[in-house]
């Protein structure tokens, strides 16, 4: 199952990776890392990509908490900016 989801939402580089906004397809991929590979959460890199309007730090606890990523570990931070014409 966790293959057939990283051919679906993985990265096509040279590194592992899977972008997806889904609580669910995280944390099944977080576990599925751990229990296949033997890949803790705290050896996992994550990044966040936000809207201005939303709160950095409550994401970033939210995503944490769900994980198991320690927040140190949440390397970049996104922030968008809505625009209008």
């Amino acid at each position: 199952m966790g293959a057939a989801l990283y051919w679906a939402e993985g990265s096509r580089g040279g590194r592992f990776c899977v972008t997806n906004s889904d609580p669910h397809f995280i944390l099944f991929m977080t576990r599925w890392l751990e229990r296949i590979f033997n890949i803790p959460p705290n050896n996992l890199r994550a990044w966040l990509n936000i809207y201005s309007q939303q709160s950095d730090v409550e994401l970033k606890e939210f995503w944490s908490d769900l994980t198991g990523i320690p927040g140190q570990f949440w390397e970049k931070l996104h922030k968008a900016y809505k625009f209008r014409l």
